[in-house]
């Protein structure tokens, strides 16, 4: 019995000597995943370690796992939730399905503290002092223990509350991260009340807190006493007209950032990547500067515009499996061809990774296709100059320094002289709840200006069109908007149309301004529902696509200009 068994461990030695040879750990799908933790999902961990003011722990570990991924951890918004910001970050997941790394999604409890995160207590403000980094920190020591994370490439991306504590984290744990990037933000401590339970900063969040380069870099110093190393890198977003965080905190900032780095406030660097975007980076001109800044003209508090998360993915440095040279980046996604007079307006999702696009058109579906733009920095194009009456075949192509995409899916327009679309106004739509057979409709839209003069709200009206599938009065109300939820009016009426029998009028009084030159309304958020509460039926609704979790542009929703329709199509 003592040899057979000498002679099975001995079996069992050579068995996982072979295996090793046969099988190296070059990807990390061999191995199980934790408990509750399924890949391509979102999953909840319930036990992670020290959560001293008991945060929640969301993960999602793709299905395409790199073998030493990199590590996003990604903090939502003041009266988010960890699954609300997955739902709005699938550029990020998409990309972390291409490049293989992992993302945490930290979810705040404080339903007091209307679920920001703590930024603003002495604990939170010192490395180790507890409260919600120390949880988050938990988090990430989690991951890397059931992960063969990078080390060297753990970053962090946060918005409004999240970007206030992307700051936080950098410089209290200067030696996890790598790099971060803040939407929306205010410099580390800009917050701090000197109490755990007094939670808001009006004198910071209205911008009137004002320092020295050279202070806000102590300041951040005192977080972590005693560290001599390197600061992460960090990319800091802000809107011009931002009046909930002010756009003077964008300075201060940069003043933080650049003293913790040693380099210039004077930019090294001066561009436009895209229409309304002034980016300045300093200390080096290069695609990862210590510090680099995007400032975006007329945007208020709202940083789901086209085209940044990959403009973060990049300067993050998540746009490779290995932290290398970037990969060639896929080809762009969702393009939408929308018919003008004697034009046509394209729109397509960021592709991860790219830094341009290619605009190629056909008068035959299929192809061959000519080069209409090259180097087009933003994810939309409208092709002027264009025959009314003729058929015309786009695809788009992304680049960047690794070589070119594919072409994407084709999408075609007629353009037609009828003023159905001014090429100036647009209707961008998500689907704000994808259950279409809820007692709820949540349609959230944004009205963008690409024109060159500014357009008055008041003269706007948008509609959406659907099937109200019983008698029930229909009740609806604006949850949130940036423009102010008493600023516009809500109207229904009836219509005969395919997959449409009533129709929901969004209008704006003066007091929603005007949308400037290239800027937008902002996210609007509309909620409906019967006045019984019974169930709807939203899969036959002319304006429902459950498929746009991100605003994209969408023709079955219809704008009009005093009177005129000027985007969409009516049904």
């Amino acid at each position: 019995m003592l040899l057979n068994s000498r002679v099975a461990s001995l079996f069992g030695v050579l068995l996982l000597l072979i295996s090793s040879l046969l099988w190296p750990p070059a990807a990390q799908q061999v191995h199980a995943a934790p408990a509750g933790v399924t890949p391509g999902t979102l999953s909840q961990v319930t036990s992670f370690g020290n959560n001293p003011s008991g945060l929640k722990m969301y993960i999602y570990v793709p299905r395409n796992l790199a073998a030493n991924p990199a590590l996003l951890v990604a903090v939502h918004y003041c009266s988010g939730s960890a699954s609300a910001f997955y739902n709005g970050s699938y550029d990020y997941v998409a990309a972390a399905e291409q490049y293989g790394y992992i993302i945490v999604f930290p979810e705040s409890t404080h339903s007091e503290y209307s679920n920001c995160f703590d930024v603003w207590s002495p604990q939170a403000l010192t490395r180790g002092g507890g409260s919600d980094p120390v949880g988050i920190m938990s988090m990430v020591s989690w991951t890397q223990a059931n992960y063969n994370i990078d080390s060297s490439r753990i970053y962090a991306m946060g918005v409004s509350s999240g970007a206030m504590m992307t700051n936080v984290l950098l410089a209290e744990y200067p030696d996890v991260f790598a790099a971060g990037a803040a939407f929306m933000g205010v410099p580390a401590t800009c917050f701090a009340t000197g109490s755990s339970t007094n939670f808001w900063n009006s004198q910071c969040s209205n911008g009137q807190i004002s320092k020295t380069a050279q202070q806000w870099g102590d300041a951040a110093r005192a977080m972590y006493p005693g560290y001599k190393g390197s600061y992460p890198r960090i990319q800091l977003w802000h809107g011009s007209t931002d009046s909930v965080l002010s756009y003077n905190n964008f300075a201060e900032e940069i003043k933080q950032w650049t003293n913790l780095h040693g380099v210039s406030t004077t930019p090294a660097l001066t561009d436009s990547p895209k229409t309304n975007w002034t980016r300045t980076r300093y200390g080096s001109t290069t695609a990862q500067p210590p510090v680099e800044a995007i400032s975006v003209q007329g945007a208020g508090h709202d940083m789901s515009l086209a085209g940044m998360p990959a403009y973060a993915i990049a300067f993050l440095g998540l746009n490779s499996s290995d932290g290398g040279s970037p990969a060639v980046p896929p080809a762009p996604t969702g393009l939408t061809a929308t018919a003008g007079n004697a034009s046509v307006s394209l729109s397509w999702a960021a592709s991860p990774g790219a830094a341009s696009y290619t605009v190629k058109r056909a008068t035959t579906s299929g192809g061959p296709y000519t080069i209409v733009a090259t180097g087009v920095t933003a994810t939309s194009y409208t092709n002027t100059g264009l025959t009314n009456g003729t058929t015309y075949y786009y695809v788009v192509s992304a680049s960047n320094s690794a070589g070119n995409s594919s072409n994407s899916a084709q999408a075609s327009a007629t353009p037609t002289g009828d003023g159905t679309s001014n090429g100036n106004l647009v209707v961008q739509y998500k689907a704000g709840d994808t259950n279409a057979t809820d007692n709820q409709s949540r349609p959230h839209f944004n009205i963008k200006n690409n024109g060159t003069a500014p357009v008055n709200l008041s003269g706007l009206k948008l509609r959406y069109y659907f099937t109200k599938d019983g008698t029930a009065d229909m009740n609806a109300w604006i949850d949130w908007a940036q423009i102010g939820s008493s600023n516009i009016q809500i109207a229904f009426g009836s219509h005969n149309g395919t997959n449409s029998d009533t129709y929901v009028e969004l209008s704006f009084s003066s007091g929603a301004g005007s949308l400037a030159a290239g800027g937008q309304s902002g996210e609007i958020q509309l909620r409906m529902a019967r006045s019984d509460w019974s169930n709807l039926n939203e899969s036959n609704d002319y304006s429902y696509d459950p498929t746009k979790t991100a605003f994209a542009d969408w023709n079955q929703v219809v704008l009009y200009q005093n009177g005129v329709p000027v985007w969409g199509t009516q049904p």
